[in-house]
């Protein structure tokens, strides 16, 4: 199992509105680096969300399914 955290804005570019931001390996790395993206003054908002990924797997050589779970914790 793979577990991160991602911290996302809000804006629109190509029809996408979330920009996905860099990993961090603890809530509290992500909550820090949160508190640096203020830019946008209020038309931007921010997420910071948990990423797990499992795979389920048949043998030791292949990945049944890979499982994405993606948990979003609003802060602003």
């Amino acid at each position: 199992m793979i577990k991160y955290y991602r911290v996302d804005n809000t804006g629109w570019s190509g029809g996408t509105s979330w920009f996905e931001g860099g990993r961090f390996s603890t809530f509290d790395e992500a909550k820090e680096y949160y508190k640096e993206m203020k830019w946008g003054e209020g038309s931007t908002f921010w997420r910071i969300t948990e990423v797990t990924i499992q795979f389920v797997e048949l043998d030791d050589t292949r990945i049944a399914q890979k499982l994405i779970q993606e948990r979003y914790l609003y802060l602003s």
